[in-house]
């Protein structure tokens, strides 16, 4: 990451040279990187940010099985990390600290455990960097919505999952209630 160069003061009555006045849009440039992490203010649109959500009723999540979450629409997508292709996964295109949140939201079903994880690079429990898990004690005739969420170091390429987890003896759906419903967050929040 570059740093930013020293600024020259200005006195009134001086005109300031060329490399001081270059020196100003070389500092902008660099401000811009530090705080979006894109390479020149000319090329700034705003930072990464992702937010896949689901809209239609997908495979139904079988009891005792970690389940990566498929999304179909996307109510944000700067960097073009998620996909239509490839469903399942958020693809943060640039290194740095990202913010990623997940919900989901759960048909009701008979008294059960439910979980929720994101993991990257891998669908297994060793891949989880955050979780969370609630007993759902008696059938409620209404969703149930269970979030989690981590601020981490990401690589350019690595692949973030959601991934959900029920016992109720019964496959479980997950509420595809447009964007408030089932979805994810992926955020760029600064460099590495």
């Amino acid at each position: 990451m570059p740093a930013m160069s020293g600024l020259t003061a200005f006195t009134d009555g001086l005109v300031p040279s060329a490399s001081n006045l270059n020196n100003l849009g070389t500092n902008i440039d660099t401000l811009c990187q530090i705080t979006t992490g894109k390479a020149a203010a000319t090329g700034v649109t705003s930072k990464g940010v992702t937010k896949p959500y689901k809209t239609v009723n997908g495979a139904a999540i079988p009891t005792s099985f970690l389940f990566r979450v498929a999304y179909n629409a996307t109510a944000g997508n700067v960097d073009s990390s998620w996909l239509m292709s490839y469903d399942t996964g958020v693809v943060p295109h640039r290194d740095g600290w990202w913010r990623i949140e997940a919900q989901a939201a759960w048909d009701p079903y008979a008294p059960s455990e439910r979980r929720i994880g994101i993991a990257v690079n891998g669908t297994n429990d060793s891949n989880i960097i955050a979780c969370s898990s609630t007993q759902m004690a008696a059938p409620n005739p209404y969703n149930q919505r269970q979030q989690v969420s981590c601020i981490s170091h990401i690589g350019s390429g690595t692949t973030i999952y959601v991934l959900v987890w029920q016992d109720s003896g019964v496959s479980a759906n997950l509420d595809p209630n447009t964007q408030w419903g089932t979805w994810v967050s992926v955020v760029w929040e600064a460099p590495w």
